[in-house]
């Protein structure tokens, strides 16, 4: 559970850092400030509990089982790069989606990929993976990998240009998330390695079950 919570904490600062410097370059306002009431109460944990289940299911997908039994085949970055490829793929339908925002989909799962070896445990991506989305989409209210939600507390509304805003696709399409990746390797080298088998996967000791290894 820690390290789900460094996670979660490393994604809000992340946004929260990348919007900031969005807007004191007026590349990025907010219409409206939503009024808290009982709407505003339940979109927070609707979105929340959407956001986490989203995280999970797709590192799960890519980052669990999947990863470790090619990693017996091909060795761990092959797979990595092959599962990360899968998660770049799985965005392509968004509607605001571009080429960066996807490039910036592979270099997550790479990243995520490389959490997941370093520490044994899926807790730390599903706690990026989600606070990630949750602070883009109902936080601040901008596209997330080219999607828009109702209901976020702020309203965004983009002025600047592609390669500083990331467009229709929202922050992971912009040229910050080059530093914003060094961040998250940095967060990760921080992360404490598993013991003795931080560098291989054995299947017959792999458990689906990842609060077993957190």
């Amino acid at each position: 559970m820690r390290h789900f919570l460094v996670g979660t904490s490393t994604a809000f600062a992340l946004v929260t850092l990348m919007v900031l410097v969005m807007w004191s370059a007026s590349a990025i306002s907010f219409e409206q400030i939503a009024h808290i009431g009982t709407q505003e109460v339940f979109y927070s944990v609707f979105y929340a509990l959407l956001m986490l289940g989203i995280a999970v299911s797709e590192e799960s997908l890519c980052r669990g089982y999947s990863l470790v039994a090619l990693s017996q085949c091909m060795s761990f970055w092959p797979a990595a790069v092959t599962t990360s490829a899968l998660f770049a793929l799985m965005h392509i339908g968004n509607p605001g989606e571009s080429a960066s925002g996807i490039a910036s989909a592979m270099l997550f799962g790479l990243l995520m990929s490389y959490s997941y070896r370093r520490t044994g445990t899926l807790w730390f991506a599903y706690g990026l993976h989600g606070g990630w989305d949750y602070a883009q989409s109902f936080i601040f209210g901008v596209p997330n990998s080219g999607l828009v939600f109702s209901g976020a507390l702020l309203r965004a509304r983009i002025h600047g240009p592609p390669w500083l805003t990331g467009g229709s696709a929202g922050p992971e399409g912009s040229l910050f998330m080059v530093v914003t990746f060094l961040a998250m390797l940095f967060v990760i080298q921080k992360l404490p390695r598993q013991p003795a088998t931080a560098d291989e996967f054995d299947i017959a000791q792999f458990r689906p079950d990842p609060i077993a290894r957190s």
